[in-house]
């Protein structure tokens, strides 16, 4: 009885997690980005590495300063990966972090929202798509001590 009792708390443990877990983010369908035929595949592959150049220039180096706290966009990518002589694929997260100072209760809010693209060139075809979403907020300690109460 007591192995059963346990179980079930188990298992209601593991539901509460994956639901607790399940509303910590939200993320669309992905919906296509790109479906064209290009000249050759080493013109659908320059196709890429046009937009892989042009999503790192999209990356800041460092926080910038917005309304109430800083923005940053962030760029997470391997670049242009040759699978092949005549296939190559480019994957790319670009994200968006927010982070406001909450002094009162000493912490820093940070949100995050992304838009994840994949894109493939097989022959001289090019596709794409892209899944967008967000995580839920965290929040983390100021740096310095709290102020005295």
């Amino acid at each position: 009885m007591a192995v059963h009792r346990r179980i079930a708390w188990l298992a209601i443990g593991c539901t509460m997690f994956g639901a607790s877990s399940a509303i910590a983010s939200g993320q669309l369908p992905p919906s296509q980005i790109e479906d064209r035929n290009l000249e050759s595949f080493p013109a659908c592959r320059a196709a890429l590495e046009t937009i892989w150049r042009k999503d790192l220039a999209k990356a800041d180096p460092k926080p910038i300063p917005a309304e109430k706290g800083e923005r940053q966009t962030l760029i997470y990518t391997k670049g242009v990966v040759p699978i092949d002589a005549n296939h190559a694929e480019y994957a790319v997260e670009e994200g968006w972090q927010f982070r406001i100072p909450l002094p009162d209760v000493h912490q820093i809010r940070t949100s995050y929202s992304y838009d994840q693209r994949r894109y493939e060139c097989v022959g001289n075809h090019l596709s794409g798509t892209s899944t967008q979403g967000y995580a839920q907020e965290g929040y983390a300690p100021m740096e310095g001590k709290p102020p005295a109460q």
